[in-house]
């Protein structure tokens, strides 16, 4: 028979160093995974997740699912948060009245997922960080492709 090719998945790598402070993981979707650390100090945790966003052509309700999962997931873990992954969104240029969640090293194009990405940093007080800082365009895109001579950053911290 033929073999069906995985729609999505995510994984999370850690170095070895890190395996001591691991207090438990989680499989949400094969969209959504999360790693929970101990942590010294006072709040004695942090929470990474690690998500795959659907593709930003996908059906809005695949969409409003995975963002829906992803808002449960924030809501129910302990600690600081990171979220990282390939969300497929494109955040745009304009950044005015929202300087606070999203940084000038950006892309030009905003399309629907950057949308969604934005809107969800807004609700939960989350930051787009790899917008804060400059990157030699070696490291910011994520996706090149030249015969389009296009550029875009669609992996996100």
């Amino acid at each position: 028979g033929q073999r069906e090719q995985a729609g999505a998945g995510v994984a999370c790598i850690f170095n070895k160093n890190i395996k001591s402070s691991i207090r438990s993981w989680a499989y949400i979707s094969e969209r959504i995974l999360t790693v929970e650390l101990k942590k010294e100090g006072i709040s004695g945790r942090e929470t990474i997740i690690t998500a795959y966003g659907p593709n930003d052509d996908e059906k809005a309700a695949i969409k409003d699912d995975f963002w829906d999962l992803l808002q449960i997931t924030v809501d129910n873990s302990k600690g600081k948060i990171y979220i990282l992954g390939d969300l497929n969104a494109r955040v745009g240029r304009n950044n005015l009245g929202i300087e606070d969640i999203l940084g000038i090293h950006r892309e030009n194009t905003l399309n629907n997922n950057g949308r969604r990405l934005i809107d969800f940093c807004q609700i939960n007080n989350l930051v787009i960080s790899n917008t804060l800082f400059e990157h030699k365009d070696i490291h910011k895109f994520t996706r090149v492709m030249t015969s389009r001579n296009e550029k875009s950053i669609i992996d996100y911290i």
